[in-house]
């Protein structure tokens, strides 16, 4: 039991904290700063597509899509990991705002590719935490 509550904190420690605006600047100060003490300069759609990213890791979710990997899995066929990685994650209405229009698919770029990586393995942790529950209430049945 203690391992399932570990591996249940492990998978859904990312998305218990949200981030805040302060915290969005400070991951946009850091990419900056990279990119400065590397001496050089990246363009308006580098920038947008570290913005996307960022927001990505910031916003984007995760206990949904471990529920969904850990309850959608019947007969032992991924369901949710193969939603996860087929659909494709939309930034917030809020978030794109503030984007110029030439850098608007850069930034989505970025935001997808961050989001889709933290879904998929959300709910493969899921998926494999049912799978492990499924092999155990097998494994017990057929001991009795």
């Amino acid at each position: 039991m203690r391992i399932v509550v570990l591996i249940l904190l492990v998978a859904l420690s990312g998305s218990t904290a949200t981030a805040g605006p302060i915290l969005d600047s400070a991951r946009r100060a850091a990419a900056r700063h990279a990119w400065t003490a590397s001496g050089i300069q990246p363009n308006a759609c580098q920038v947008a597509a570290q913005h996307g990213e960022a927001d990505g890791r910031a916003r984007q979710g995760q206990g949904g899509w471990f529920a969904g990997g850990l309850l959608f899995s019947p007969f032992f066929i991924p369901i949710m990991p193969i939603v996860a990685h087929t659909t494709e994650p939309t930034p917030a209405a809020d978030a794109l705002s503030g984007i110029a229009r030439e850098d608007l698919s850069c930034y989505t770029t970025g935001y997808v590719r961050t989001a889709r990586g933290k879904r998929v393995r959300a709910s493969w942790i899921g998926y494999g935490v049912s799978f492990a529950m499924w092999i155990g209430i097998v494994a017990a049945a057929a001991s009795t």
